[in-house]
């Protein structure tokens, strides 16, 4: 499903009764997480890095969730954060990204909803000076799956360049274990969001 685009550039989402403040109830806790990352972006390239990470997302009661992502690359920590609101004027989530590759500022929101078990995300942002339409997808479950797109062409095609598998983490043993692999820092640093 691609979301209709408005002649400015914007996701046009019509609500859903599906939608609601409980709808990323299910990302709630401490998780494991298995992160693929494409290395070289919008050039066709197959250069894969995979690395663990820790994330651990809470409640912001009728506001939404925040989410704390954790990682070494290259012997450096990184951190990352998540925030994602709810409205219930329109039924539609934002979600926006922050991290240690660039301080001080949030990444440009993505927006969406949730249908069948998935929710899926449009917005705008620059990639290497570039404009592109960025595309999240979150899928629910006992082990939810987080995938991240960009395209060039207003969404004509996209290239995946972010998948993330999580798994509850069982012990804080896990945790660490997790936080402590190794990639290269400049794949995670140019990524748009969790």
């Amino acid at each position: 499903m691609i979301a209709p685009i408005s002649e400015s550039g914007e996701s046009v989402i019509n609500k859903s009764r599906e939608m609601s403040q409980l709808d990323f109830n299910f990302l709630f806790g401490k998780w494991a997480v298995h992160n693929r990352v494409l290395g070289t972006r919008l050039q066709n390239a197959h250069d894969w890095c995979e690395f663990g990470a820790t994330f651990e997302c809470r409640s912001l009661g009728r506001l939404g969730n925040i989410g704390h992502f954790q990682a070494v690359c290259e012997g450096e920590p990184v951190e990352g954060v998540s925030i994602r609101l709810y409205n219930p004027m329109n039924g539609e989530w934002t979600m926006r990204w922050a991290d240690t590759h660039r301080p001080g500022t949030m990444q440009p929101p993505v927006a969406g909803r949730f249908e069948r078990g998935s929710a899926i995300f449009y917005g705008n942002a620059f990639y290497d000076a570039r404009p592109v339409r960025v595309r999240v997808i979150w899928t629910r479950g006992p082990r939810p799956r987080f995938e991240q797109a960009f395209s060039t062409d207003r969404g004509q095609t996209w290239e995946t360049n972010w998948f993330m598998s999580l798994t509850p983490a069982a012990t804080q043993r896990d945790l660490g274990r997790f936080s402590e692999s190794r990639a290269a820092g400049a794949v995670l640093g140019a990524q748009v969001g969790l």
